[in-house]
């Protein structure tokens, strides 16, 4: 895909997710924002930092989870 066209996408799908999640349906929102900030890396580095940040949390999370609910953890 070009990267006009993937800018294009990125700034089409961030202002429809900001306001998707402006207007309490963050469900839908904060997927958005986050799909167009992957498109959007091509050009911005505040784009690509921000994806390394949530890539970041959503590691920590998953191995916060696991740990919290995962196999062979008897805690009620």
């Amino acid at each position: 895909m070009p990267n006009f066209l993937k800018l294009i996408i990125g700034f089409i799908l961030l202002p429809v997710g900001v306001f998707l999640t402006l207007i309490f349906i963050p469900e839908f929102g904060v997927p958005l924002i986050l799909i167009s900030t992957r498109f959007l890396a091509v050009r911005f580095k505040w784009a690509r930092t921000f994806n390394i940040w949530v890539d970041k949390k959503y590691k920590e999370f998953k191995v916060w989870f696991k740990k919290k609910f995962g196999k062979g953890n008897n805690n009620p």
